[in-house]
């Protein structure tokens, strides 16, 4: 566990969890005076408008978390879904999504390289297969 502490306050995060969202880090009582402490720290680095990257992580590392992070509507889809399944043996060098046609991608992640696909939502939804991995 990581502890932060400031004159009137003592706080802990999870080193299990890779990715918090400014929701679930004011769920944990925390200011964003609390948070900017914890960025000025080295112990969460700002990744866009909603979501910090825990720098003292230490579970497995998974493209496929860091990149919801960016893309919250996203689907991984085409050569990075056929791999994950396992039904090709290519490893992908970057990391496909599906996203809506009138999404706006403000930021893109410096980690993993990623292919972006515009789809109507009739299109984007087919098939969306929803899996649970890391935190």
């Amino acid at each position: 566990m990581n502890v932060a502490t400031r004159s009137d306050c003592m706080f802990e995060l999870n080193n299990d969890q890779m990715i918090f969202s400014i929701e679930n880090l004011k769920s944990m009582n925390l200011s964003y005076y609390a948070i900017n402490k914890l960025v000025e720290n080295n112990i969460l680095k700002k990744l866009n408008r909603r979501n910090y990257e825990n720098l003292n992580y230490t579970g497995d590392f998974n493209e496929f978390v860091y990149v919801n992070a960016f893309f919250s509507r996203g689907v991984i889809c085409l050569i990075s879904a056929a791999s994950y399944h396992e039904l090709t043996t290519i490893i992908p060098q970057s990391v496909d999504i599906a996203i809506y046609k009138k999404d706006n991608v403000r930021i893109l992640p410096e980690w993993p390289n990623v292919n972006i696909y515009y789809y109507s939502e009739k299109r984007h939804n087919v098939g969306i297969k929803k899996i649970n991995v890391g935190n």
